[in-house]
């Protein structure tokens, strides 16, 4: 499917630990994601990108999924069983929402799926209607839009990595839609818990999220792993 990336500006928020280390933790995040160009939100901000530090990751989940019917929407059973039970340090989930092309919200009205409304002004996708002001056959009515990511990282599963590190893994996966992979990239921050893995974010991991942000999001899913692929493999290449 197409990606999906921040579209709204970023606030983001570490809960659990002292103001001090929430503070270095939540910089190192900003910077990481201003050389990507994610848009951030102004000062006193809503928290859309939280960072929580538990002893218990697992616990934290079940909590989140018994209280919230949306939270896991956009995972598999498979995955959501990995957040409830696995015993990987860190763990993410976000929340997608479809908009526009011009990445316009949905009106929220309750129409059947996939009604054509007015022919090139809006479409209605999964009963909500959304706006399109720039319809075109080289590219999609609709882009996927991260509205909420939640990263949390166990303690006691941590210990003995450094926080700058745990904060660098924190930014990739909060910032981009990844999933989790029993055998993630060597050259990745994603390898920080492998043995010899790096201990930040690594050029891979940077050209990977600078790629992401400039890719077009009104683009199907073949046409934009190409422009990726592309971005990655010659990043000094410009997309189209």
């Amino acid at each position: 499917q197409p990606v999906a990336r921040w579209v709204d500006p970023v606030c983001v928020r570490t809960i659990g630990v002292p103001d001090e280390v929430a503070s270095r933790v939540e910089h190192r995040v900003r910077e990481i994601a201003k050389a990507a160009r994610v848009r951030l939100a102004k000062p006193r901000c809503t928290p859309n990108l939280t960072i929580a530090f538990t002893d218990s990751a697992g616990k934290v989940a079940r909590w989140v999924g018994q209280r919230s019917q949306t939270a896991f929407e956009n995972i598999t059973h498979a995955e959501r069983e990995q957040l409830y039970r696995g015993a990987a340090p860190i763990r993410w989930w976000h929340t997608v929402e479809m908009r526009s092309s011009d990445g316009m919200r949905s009106m929220g009205n309750d129409v059947p799926p996939a009604a054509r409304l007015d022919g090139i002004g809006s479409v209605a996708l999964g009963g909500q209607v959304i706006q399109q002001y720039r319809p075109s056959f080289l590219r999609t009515q609709v882009v996927r839009a991260l509205t909420s990511a939640s990263v949390v990282i166990d303690v006691k599963l941590a210990q003995g990595k450094l926080l700058d590190s745990v904060a660098d893994y924190a930014a990739l996966v909060g910032l981009a839609e990844i999933r989790p992979a029993d055998s993630p990239p060597a050259a990745s921050i994603l390898s920080l818990f492998s043995d010899r893995g790096p201990a930040a974010l690594t050029a891979l991991d940077s050209i990977f999220l600078r790629t992401l942000y400039r890719l077009p999001l009104d683009r199907t899913a073949l046409a934009q792993r190409g422009l990726l692929v592309r971005g990655l493999t010659n990043p000094a290449a410009k997309d189209d």
